[in-house]
């Protein structure tokens, strides 16, 4: 934190430091790994705990470049992510054809860190998100699979007055396409008005 306060404009951000990191040359491979972990991580004044991330990256002679990585939250595991980026031109024209094969998990990841990065007065967010996406194809295009689960999860704004929550509810992404199925919320009282249909995200610029 003192490092950046000689930084205009840099975000006021408190906590100490810990890295680790290791890289590792064999006859066909280098392998990169290593530790970063910040405690009692505050960002503008808000507190996020101790978070810490574990990662490894593997570039291969063929191209293709291997990831894994770890996010914990005061020593609970709370995001992981792998898979592999594939970089290949082919063809007299140099087309790009760029591939990804990656997978993200959600590990009853708590909504409240994001609080930390939107005004006070706006949104305020609690709750857990879990669940699973997979993303294959063309680095330009790839496909997005998988479900988001939600527990106890509560949106209050005081700006607008609204005041939105569910207790156990899902939506399944399958080809790009965010599916809500009476997708329960609640604001007063016990019967929820629920959302129904869908949301294309294979053009993210013309999402629909």
């Amino acid at each position: 934190a003192e490092i950046l306060t000689v930084l205009p404009y840099a975000p006021d951000i408190a906590g100490r430091l810990n890295a680790e990191l290791h890289y590792v040359k064999d006859t066909e491979n280098n392998t990169f790994s290593g530790t970063v972990q910040v405690d009692s991580l505050a960002y503008d004044g808000y507190p996020l705990g101790t978070l810490g991330l574990e990662a490894v990256y593997l570039p291969t002679m063929v191209g293709q470049h291997l990831v894994d990585l770890q996010l914990m939250r005061n020593g609970a595991e709370i995001v992981t992510a792998g898979g592999q980026y594939a970089s290949s031109t082919t063809g007299g024209g140099g087309k790009n054809d760029d591939r990804l094969d990656a997978t993200l998990s959600l590990h009853r990841l708590p909504l409240e860190m994001a609080n930390a990065f939107v005004p006070r007065d706006v949104v305020t967010m609690t709750g857990l998100v879990e669940g699973e996406l997979t993303m294959d194809g063309p680095v330009s295009a790839p496909r997005i699979d998988g479900e988001v689960r939600f527990d106890s999860v509560r949106l209050h704004s005081p700006l607008y007055a609204v005041d939105l929550h569910t207790d156990q509810a899902s939506v399944i992404i399958g080809d790009n396409r965010v599916q809500f199925d009476d997708f329960p919320l609640y604001a007063k009282g016990k019967n929820p008005f629920t959302l129904t249909g869908d949301v294309n995200l294979k053009d993210f610029s013309r999402m629909t």
